[in-house]
Protein backbone atom coordinates (compact mmCIF):
# COMPACT_ATOMS: atom_id res chain seq x y z
CA UNK A 1 0.00 0.00 0.00
CA UNK A 2 1.13 3.01 -1.18
CA UNK A 3 4.43 1.61 -2.33
CA UNK A 4 5.36 0.35 -5.63
CA UNK A 5 2.98 -1.97 -7.60
CA UNK A 6 5.19 -5.27 -6.91
CA UNK A 7 6.65 -6.46 -10.11
CA UNK A 8 5.40 -10.13 -11.50
CA UNK A 9 5.54 -11.84 -14.96
CA UNK A 10 3.71 -14.54 -15.70
CA UNK A 11 3.92 -16.47 -19.09
CA UNK A 12 1.87 -19.56 -20.51
CA UNK A 13 4.03 -21.73 -23.12
CA UNK A 14 2.36 -23.80 -25.81
CA UNK A 15 3.01 -27.57 -25.59
CA UNK A 16 5.22 -27.18 -28.78
CA UNK A 17 7.24 -24.72 -26.98
CA UNK A 18 6.73 -22.76 -30.45
CA UNK A 19 4.18 -19.91 -28.65
CA UNK A 20 3.94 -18.26 -25.10
CA UNK A 21 1.13 -16.02 -23.77
CA UNK A 22 1.24 -13.10 -21.71
CA UNK A 23 -0.20 -9.70 -20.79
CA UNK A 24 0.53 -5.86 -20.47
CA UNK A 25 -0.73 -4.59 -17.99
CA UNK A 26 -1.47 -1.03 -18.74
CA UNK A 27 -1.78 1.08 -15.49
CA UNK A 28 -1.57 4.63 -17.12
CA UNK A 29 -5.11 5.43 -17.44
CA UNK A 30 -5.89 3.47 -13.78
CA UNK A 31 -8.04 5.28 -10.89
CA UNK A 32 -7.45 4.77 -7.64
CA UNK A 33 -9.53 3.97 -4.84
CA UNK A 34 -9.01 6.06 -1.64
CA UNK A 35 -9.86 4.98 1.84
CA UNK A 36 -9.35 6.71 5.09
CA UNK A 37 -7.93 3.76 7.46
CA UNK A 38 -9.00 4.47 11.01
CA UNK A 39 -7.38 1.41 13.06
CA UNK A 40 -4.32 2.72 14.88
CA UNK A 41 -6.23 4.84 18.11
CA UNK A 42 -2.98 5.95 18.98
CA UNK A 43 -2.64 7.86 15.70
CA UNK A 44 -5.97 10.21 16.38
CA UNK A 45 -6.15 10.73 12.52
CA UNK A 46 -6.63 8.52 10.00
CA UNK A 47 -4.48 7.09 7.28
CA UNK A 48 -5.16 7.16 3.50
CA UNK A 49 -4.87 3.82 1.73
CA UNK A 50 -5.60 3.41 -1.82
CA UNK A 51 -5.79 0.98 -4.86
CA UNK A 52 -6.50 0.51 -8.26
CA UNK A 53 -10.38 -0.16 -8.16
CA UNK A 54 -12.64 0.82 -10.85
CA UNK A 55 -16.20 2.01 -9.99
CA UNK A 56 -19.75 1.37 -12.35
CA UNK A 57 -19.53 3.21 -15.45
CA UNK A 58 -15.50 3.77 -14.72
CA UNK A 59 -13.17 4.13 -18.15
CA UNK A 60 -10.28 4.66 -16.72
CA UNK A 61 -9.28 1.60 -15.52
CA UNK A 62 -6.19 -1.05 -14.88
CA UNK A 63 -6.43 -2.63 -18.29
CA UNK A 64 -5.23 -6.46 -19.21
CA UNK A 65 -4.02 -7.12 -22.73
CA UNK A 66 -3.26 -10.06 -23.94
CA UNK A 67 -0.19 -10.68 -26.01
CA UNK A 68 0.92 -13.93 -28.09
CA UNK A 69 4.48 -14.26 -29.29
CA UNK A 70 6.05 -16.75 -31.90
CA UNK A 71 9.22 -18.04 -30.18
CA UNK A 72 10.75 -19.14 -33.73
CA UNK A 73 10.24 -15.36 -35.94
CA UNK A 74 9.97 -13.25 -32.69
CA UNK A 75 6.53 -12.21 -34.02
CA UNK A 76 4.35 -10.22 -31.35
CA UNK A 77 0.32 -10.50 -31.83
CA UNK A 78 -0.81 -8.15 -29.35
CA UNK A 79 -4.95 -9.64 -29.21
CA UNK A 80 -6.77 -6.01 -28.76
CA UNK A 81 -10.14 -7.56 -28.66
CA UNK A 82 -9.41 -9.56 -25.79
CA UNK A 83 -8.42 -6.14 -24.11
CA UNK A 84 -10.27 -5.92 -20.91
CA UNK A 85 -10.45 -5.24 -16.89
CA UNK A 86 -10.92 -8.66 -16.04
CA UNK A 87 -8.51 -10.58 -17.65
CA UNK A 88 -9.03 -13.40 -19.90
CA UNK A 89 -8.27 -16.73 -19.50
CA UNK A 90 -6.59 -19.12 -21.91
CA UNK A 91 -5.94 -22.47 -22.74
CA UNK A 92 -3.30 -24.11 -24.75
CA UNK A 93 -4.70 -27.32 -27.36
CA UNK A 94 -2.78 -30.09 -28.08
CA UNK A 95 -2.84 -29.06 -31.59
CA UNK A 96 -0.01 -26.74 -32.80
CA UNK A 97 -0.96 -22.97 -32.84
CA UNK A 98 -4.31 -23.36 -31.25
CA UNK A 99 -5.55 -21.33 -27.99
CA UNK A 100 -8.89 -21.02 -26.26
CA UNK A 101 -10.08 -17.45 -25.10
CA UNK A 102 -12.79 -17.50 -22.46
CA UNK A 103 -13.29 -13.53 -22.13
CA UNK A 104 -15.46 -12.18 -19.23
CA UNK A 105 -17.16 -8.74 -20.38
CA UNK A 106 -16.27 -5.79 -17.58
CA UNK A 107 -19.71 -5.97 -16.12
CA UNK A 108 -20.40 -9.50 -15.64
CA UNK A 109 -23.03 -9.68 -18.14
CA UNK A 110 -21.31 -11.25 -20.94
CA UNK A 111 -18.97 -14.40 -21.55
CA UNK A 112 -17.26 -15.59 -24.88
CA UNK A 113 -15.51 -18.51 -26.00
CA UNK A 114 -13.05 -18.59 -28.71
CA UNK A 115 -10.50 -20.60 -30.79
CA UNK A 116 -7.81 -18.58 -32.10
CA UNK A 117 -5.99 -20.11 -34.92
CA UNK A 118 -2.31 -18.82 -33.99
CA UNK A 119 -0.99 -20.05 -37.75
CA UNK A 120 -4.05 -18.14 -40.09
CA UNK A 121 -4.24 -15.43 -37.48
CA UNK A 122 -8.38 -15.67 -36.77
CA UNK A 123 -10.21 -16.41 -33.85
CA UNK A 124 -14.04 -18.08 -34.27
CA UNK A 125 -16.06 -17.48 -31.70
CA UNK A 126 -17.75 -20.84 -30.52
CA UNK A 127 -20.57 -19.70 -27.77
CA UNK A 128 -21.39 -16.41 -26.15
CA UNK A 129 -23.59 -16.11 -22.98
CA UNK A 130 -25.78 -12.78 -21.98
CA UNK A 131 -27.68 -11.69 -19.04
CA UNK A 132 -29.45 -8.48 -18.37
CA UNK A 133 -28.36 -8.95 -14.64
CA UNK A 134 -25.24 -11.10 -14.35
CA UNK A 135 -23.49 -14.13 -15.39
CA UNK A 136 -22.96 -16.32 -11.86
CA UNK A 137 -22.03 -19.39 -11.57
CA UNK A 138 -20.59 -19.88 -15.20
CA UNK A 139 -17.66 -22.25 -16.23
CA UNK A 140 -15.93 -24.45 -18.55
CA UNK A 141 -13.67 -27.36 -19.43
CA UNK A 142 -12.55 -27.99 -22.69
CA UNK A 143 -12.12 -31.38 -23.73
CA UNK A 144 -10.73 -31.21 -27.15
CA UNK A 145 -9.87 -35.22 -27.58
CA UNK A 146 -13.99 -35.34 -27.45
CA UNK A 147 -14.79 -32.31 -29.47
CA UNK A 148 -16.86 -31.45 -26.78
CA UNK A 149 -16.85 -28.21 -24.01
CA UNK A 150 -18.65 -28.95 -20.84
CA UNK A 151 -20.41 -25.37 -19.13
CA UNK A 152 -21.91 -25.45 -16.07
CA UNK A 153 -24.47 -22.51 -16.22
CA UNK A 154 -27.24 -21.04 -15.38
CA UNK A 155 -28.63 -19.45 -18.60
CA UNK A 156 -31.85 -20.79 -18.36
CA UNK A 157 -32.50 -19.67 -15.27
CA UNK A 158 -31.10 -22.61 -13.26
CA UNK A 159 -27.52 -24.28 -12.85
CA UNK A 160 -27.04 -26.81 -15.16
CA UNK A 161 -24.76 -28.70 -17.20
CA UNK A 162 -24.34 -28.46 -21.18
CA UNK A 163 -21.94 -29.60 -23.56
CA UNK A 164 -21.22 -27.84 -26.49
CA UNK A 165 -19.78 -29.08 -29.88
CA UNK A 166 -16.50 -27.52 -31.02
CA UNK A 167 -17.55 -28.49 -34.46
CA UNK A 168 -20.75 -27.69 -34.78
CA UNK A 169 -21.37 -25.15 -32.24
CA UNK A 170 -24.60 -26.64 -30.90
CA UNK A 171 -25.62 -26.93 -27.36
CA UNK A 172 -26.87 -29.81 -25.38
CA UNK A 173 -28.30 -29.93 -21.93
CA UNK A 174 -26.98 -32.71 -19.81
CA UNK A 175 -30.47 -33.97 -18.35
CA UNK A 176 -28.54 -37.36 -17.00
CA UNK A 177 -25.15 -35.59 -16.12
CA UNK A 178 -24.02 -37.82 -13.75
CA UNK A 179 -23.86 -40.90 -15.50
CA UNK A 180 -22.49 -39.04 -18.68
CA UNK A 181 -20.11 -37.03 -17.16
CA UNK A 182 -18.75 -40.16 -14.97
CA UNK A 183 -18.36 -41.54 -18.79
CA UNK A 184 -17.02 -39.02 -20.40
CA UNK A 185 -14.51 -36.82 -18.39
CA UNK A 186 -12.51 -39.64 -16.47
CA UNK A 187 -12.27 -41.67 -19.87
CA UNK A 188 -10.38 -39.34 -21.08
CA UNK A 189 -6.93 -40.14 -18.93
Amino acid sequence: ENGERPKHFNVSWSPDSRWIQTFICDLRKGQKMYLLDWSVDTLYRAGLLSYYRGSPGDTDMVYMTPVIFNTETGEENVVSEFRNVNQASFEWSKEPGIIYCENRVRGYQQTDLYRLDLNKKTNELLYSETSKTNIDGYSSEIFEKFGKTILLSEKDGWRQLYTLDLKTKSITSLTSGAYYINNFLFDEK
